[in-house]
């Protein structure tokens, strides 16, 4: 006899209602349009058409997120984002939702310009080509879900239960789903995908919210949100023109080299491959995940090879050259073009290394490959891509000025580094050193030189496969046979300890407590097996003693790290939000547990339930393709077997909370401390 669950039915209004929210401390202006819709009744969610209804939505939201996509790479976009589509709202509701976020004083012009974009589209319609583009990738994506089904979450199953139950979402087997989906998608017409977004523009139940800072920006009022939507209702627009593209990613042939040297790795069943120009390939395969191949790379050197003036361009540089895309293709060209295809490859230039990261299904490899080359040999620097990103950069940083949020993150960053001249802030002065001309230059210094790359190759594949592909597209890779590594350019955290109060203006009051502990000392696998168990153990008593029996938090973070390079050291941070009048009692909480595992070995039973989560854990991972891909990572850049039992189980096995309690006087004892509060201005 269940208690019947009450309806509550929301008013519908023809007029537009109009909300204007503002803060102090809200970094941007945005303007949204959200229109309430019907939902379906519970008796009609156990249909076909529910969920070709959902398949609608999904097709109308990719394909406008597309153009609005468009839109942003133009060199001074009208707006800083934008979204339009439906989603759901409440139960028995779902709404349409036109959304931007504005330049500072530029709401009218970015609510024209997403508006022109709705308008354009409840005009013309959507294009075929555009509707079997997105068609495409769903049923890619759909193939490759189904063959990975036996790998389903539990988590995945529960939450269909209680959609169905709570919500009388229908519940089917994939198998049942993937055979539906696989027979409609085809079927799917542009005048379909046209009737549902009609759906979302019509004119009532309609509610405007303005909302961002309350200092320093103008905000439309009502009657100027309707002036700009009549005004766009009254425009000229065009059709939206879909440029069609053709050809492949590369068109020339490649020279390629062969493997010259082959060495068998059997402690993790792999395989290093040296190519003829000096490019180290390690393959293993790894078959849990069936559809997924992963690429890792790395070259010593990065950013620290480069003075404090060149640092903005070098930061940025690999972030430029993929916003513009690839070869004879700019990314929304790109993007046209890998329809289809499961495939991506990126690169950065971090501080100490230059990295690629890569992602292909098992089909798509070669085209994984083809991407790595061209980032390699072919990138892109558009003036126009760096002009749109600079222009975005610089109208965000308007709102970003005396933020908290941004003075809390500037003041982090140049307390824990000791004041260190190579400790930019993000600011005017930080866009201005960013050339183009430095980027390329940059990119084409860091990103090159195979020989000087070793390339980590993890999926279910098999090396008959993988080897040919690797000669030709890794083998064409230009080297110049340098032996590169990084450069210790001296960035320290502050000695001794460190004390720093900064008061904010905070709307409502707040205290945000950050302690930093910080040693130098001996870089090993058992210190780094130690430091997460104290972590383990700080966390449970954190929780126990400031959030339950004091109530001051809702929870301490902990970050427990280790670095071998550019010097060892081992650190433990934490940091909690509270009452201002109660910061210091709570830090004093921080502290006291810090002395207490000094003082006295943790329980056994802390011991015990740290380490049990921690073997839970490393058998959980090992199956996955992400364990061995780090396992290989760290023995080729430290020389240390983390798949090893010597290197983690027998090393718990050995350990007592002893142990533990000596590492922590090892780790607290003398260490540099920076100890920081931010709090409300009083």
């Amino acid at each position: 006899n269940p208690k019947p669950r009450p309806f509550f039915e929301i008013p519908g209004h023809e007029e537009i209602y109009y909300c204007l929210a503002t803060d102090k401390e809200v970094q941007q202006s945005s303007v949204s349009i959200t229109t309430i819709l019907p939902g379906m009744k519970a008796e009609e969610k156990q249909t076909h058409q529910y969920l070709k209804s959902n398949l609608l939505v999904t097709l109308c939201n990719s394909m406008i997120g597309a153009r609005i996509g468009e839109l942003m790479q133009q060199p001074n976009p009208p707006f800083l984002g934008g979204s339009i589509g439906f989603g759901g709202f409440m139960r028995g509701y779902d709404s349409y939702d036109i959304s931007v976020t504005a330049k500072p004083n530029g709401e009218a012009e970015a609510l024209e310009a997403i508006l022109t974009e709705n308008e354009r589209v409840r005009r013309y319609g959507f294009t075929p080509t555009e509707l079997e583009r997105v068609k495409t990738n769903l049923l890619v994506g759909l193939e490759s879900s189904y063959k990975v089904k036996d790998r389903t979450p539990n988590e995945s199953f529960i939450k269909s239960m209680q959609a169905h139950f709570l919500e009388q979402k229908p519940m089917v087997s994939f198998d049942y789903y993937y055979d539906f989906m696989t027979r409609l998608i085809p079927t799917i017409t542009v005048e379909d995908v046209n009737a549902k977004f009609t759906e979302g523009n019509v004119a009532h139940n309609r509610t405007v919210v303005v909302s961002g800072p309350s200092e320093g920006v103008t905000h439309l009022t009502r009657e100027e949100v309707l002036a700009v939507m009549d005004k766009v209702a009254q425009s000229e627009i065009a059709p939206y023109q879909d440029e069609m593209v053709g050809g492949t990613l590369i068109g020339e042939e490649l020279p390629g080299s062969k493997v010259v040297a082959e060495k068998a790795l059997p402690a993790f069943d792999a395989v290093e491959w040296t190519l003829g120009n000096a490019a180290k390939v390690v393959f293993r395969k790894a078959g849990y995940e069936k559809e997924t191949v992963s690429l890792t790379a790395y070259s010593k050197g990065g950013t620290s090879l480069y003075d404090t003036d060149l640092l903005p361009s070098a930061s940025n540089a690999a972030g430029f050259a993929s916003a513009s895309g690839v070869g004879d293709f700019d990314v929304i060209a790109l993007g046209k073009l890998l329809t289809g295809k499961q495939a991506s490859c990126e690169v950065g230039i971090g501080n100490l290394a230059e990295t690629v990261s890569g992602f292909s299904v098992p089909g798509d490899f070669e085209i994984m490959l083809q991407l790595l080359y061209l980032r390699f040999e072919k990138p892109r620097f558009d003036r126009e891509v760096y002009e749109s990103i600079q222009n975005r950069n610089r109208a965000a940083l308007q709102f970003m000025k005396n933020s908290p949020q941004s003075i809390m993150q500037d003041s982090m960053s140049l307390i824990m580094s000791d004041y260190h001249p190579r400790t930019l802030l993000y600011n005017e002065a930080y866009l201005d050193r960013m050339d183009l001309a430095e980027m390329e230059r940059i990119y084409r210094e860091r990103i090159k030189d195979a020989s000087d790359f070793t390339f980590f190759i993890v999926g279910n594949i098999d090396a008959e496969t993988v080897k040919p592909l690797v000669e030709k597209y890794i083998g064409s890779l230009k080297s110049d046979y340098r032996k590169e590594t990084w450069r210790d350019n001296g960035v320290r955290s502050p000695k001794g300890k460190t004390v720093k109060v900064i008061e904010l203006d905070l709307e409502t009051p707040k205290a945000t407590v950050i302690t930093n502990f910080l040693k130098e000392m001996k870089y090993s696998v058992r210190n780094n097996i130690c430091n997460a168990i104290l972590k383990g153990i700080l966390n449970l008593r954190y929780t126990e003693n400031i959030r339950e029996k004091e109530g001051g938090t809702y929870g301490v973070n902990l970050d427990a790290s280790s670095s071998r390079d550019p010097y060892a050291c081992y650190t433990m941070m934490m940091v909690f939000d509270c009452d201002p009048e109660r910061a210091d009692h709570l830090k004093s909480l921080i502290y006291a547990e810090t002395e207490r595992i000094m003082r006295e070995a943790p329980t056994a039973e802390e011991f015990n339930k740290v380490v049990a989560a921690m073997r839970k854990g490393r058998e959980q991972s090992k199956p996955h393709n992400g364990y061995w891909m780090n396992a290989l990572y760290d023995y080729y850049l430290t020389g240390i077997n983390p798949a090893d039992p010597k290197n983690f189980e027998e090393i718990l096995d050995k350990l007592t909370p002893k142990d533990i309690q000596k590492f922590a006087k090892s780790l607290f004892k003398g260490a540099d401390l920076v100890d920081m509060t931010f709090r409300s201005r009083k």
